[in-house]
């Protein structure tokens, strides 16, 4: 573009050098035509025999590239690879009714594929048709952007606005402290797949006391987290004595515990 405005709205402007210019930069920033053309000059110099050797290219390769050059009257864009992709893609097919039970389904319930699978068979044998496989669901939900987002909770979707909450600079922690005191305790959850199944373990750590609780869950909200402060006050030594909670601010601990 900056070439282009070097010579707009002047004596050398014009729509076929712009073009041309347009075609060198194509040509120039592509990767495997500047090589064609390599190709293409030395068998011009040298014949047949010494390009294959020296390039190890094929006889009908090389009289296919100088043919598309001849056809495009010696466009150094002819040389650019074409696309491989097919013309006409596979289209995914899917009955309405299912697209709209699985609408209505994550709109009260926020489940993935693996949980939808065995309701969703029961439902289309209810219908008489055709259920979808469980791989099949996870790009229905993907590809139709069945994601909603309700009651606060925050699904991670890349594609989304939402995939990622910005953090609360004011109250964040910019370096581990180091209490002098009993009764500061940092907490952080970690996610564990065994046997292909999640689990995740509440971690409770007082630096100063050495004393360490962990506790396993099988799913992560705020219920969960407020029952782990409960079990940590019953087997922490001091009685009453836990005066700080540090954590990482994650969705389990914004609902309050």
């Amino acid at each position: 573009m900056k070439i282009k405005n070097l010579w707009y709205r002047t004596k050398l402007h014009s729509v076929k050098t712009m073009q041309r210019i347009d075609r060198l930069l194509k040509f120039s920033k592509d990767d495997i035509a500047p090589f064609r053309l390599q190709v293409i000059n030395y068998h011009q110099r040298n014949g047949t025999a010494k390009t294959i050797e020296a390039y190890g290219v094929p006889k009908p390769t090389i009289y296919r590239w100088k043919k598309e050059l001849e056809n495009q009257d010696g466009k150094l864009t002819a040389l650019i690879p074409k696309s491989r992709a097919p013309k006409h893609k596979r289209q995914m097919i899917v009955d309405p009714r299912v697209i709209d039970w699985i609408k209505a389904e994550r709109k009260v319930h926020l489940v993935g594929k693996v949980k939808l699978k065995p309701l969703l068979d029961e439902y289309c044998h209810n219908l008489g048709i055709k259920s979808p496989s469980e791989s099949l669901i996870g790009k229905i939900i993907k590809r139709k952007s069945i994601l909603p987002r309700e009651n606060g909770r925050i699904y991670h979707n890349t594609n989304s606005k939402y995939s990622e909450r910005k953090p609360n600079y004011k109250t964040k922690v910019k370096r581990c402290p180091k209490p002098a005191e009993f009764g500061h305790i940092g907490i952080d959850t970690i996610t564990e797949f065994n046997l292909g199944m999640k689990r995740y373990l509440i971690n409770a750590v007082d630096l100063k006391l050495k004393f360490e609780f962990s506790y396993p869950y099988v799913s992560l909200n705020s219920q969960n987290a407020r029952d782990f402060m409960e079990k940590l006050e019953q087997v922490y030594p001091i009685k009453n004595g836990i005066k700080i909670v540090q954590t990482d601010n994650g969705l389990e601990f914004m609902g309050g515990i």
